[in-house]
């Protein structure tokens, strides 16, 4: 039942922080001149969006946390190799999720400001800066979820407490994963091995925890 729930939070986790991310970088505010960031911010509706965005992203930040808690559980459990992994996973995954906050933070945090003050005034140049620095907070995010996913497949490779594929899967995942977050804004790779996990983990109840023939050769 643990590893259910915390798969269903990898699931809730993926969809809230892709449909998030969409909401707040979708306008990339950094390219807009002086006229149309004010534009922009002054109209409601996209106001709206913003703080829906960034509540997304921080119930996906949380939901992150719970999924982590659930996969670090069942490595530690596995009672092989997979041990010595899971702490690496657990370290980097609440990194990953910590820079999620911030990342939606200065994304939504003119909105949110013009929102809450009626005093305040829109400086477009400190606007392009908190997008800009949230973009690199989420691609620190990307990189500690890389080093979750890289445990992960390590830890699959001594042990029997997931699924082997999804430890190819995560090798595989690494490489496109850094090249999105370097020339996209970094939205599906890391989602949809989450959503992977997520699936490994739901049926992964009674396993074997014994050694994997791959882990004999290693």
């Amino acid at each position: 039942m643990k590893n259910v729930a915390a798969a269903v939070a990898g699931l809730l986790s993926s969809v809230c922080v892709v449909a998030g991310i969409l909401l707040l970088v979708s306008a990339e505010l950094d390219r807009y001149d002086d006229a149309q960031l004010a534009a922009y911010v002054a109209d409601s509706s996209n106001r709206t969006s913003d703080i829906a965005g960034l509540a997304l992203m921080f119930s996906g930040a949380a939901l992150y946390l719970w999924f982590i808690g659930g996969l670090r559980s069942r490595l530690v459990g596995s009672e092989s190799r997979a041990v010595d992994w899971a702490w690496l996973v657990g370290a980097a995954g609440s990194s990953a999720a910590s820079l999620l906050v911030v990342a939606a933070s200065l994304f939504g945090s003119t909105s949110l400001t013009v929102f809450y003050s009626t005093e305040f005034t829109v400086d477009p140049d400190l606007a392009r800066l908190t997008v800009i620095t949230g973009a690199f907070a989420l691609f620190g995010s990307v990189l500690f979820s890389c080093v979750v996913v890289a445990a992960t497949s390590m830890a699959i490779r001594g042990s029997a407490s997931l699924p082997r594929w999804l430890g190819w899967l995560g090798l595989a995942a690494i490489p496109l994963a850094v090249v999105e977050a370097v020339v996209l804004y970094p939205v599906f790779i890391i989602p949809i091995w989450v959503l992977a996990a997520s699936l490994a983990l739901a049926t992964s109840i009674g396993r074997s925890t014994q050694a994997s023939p791959m882990s004999a050769t290693t």
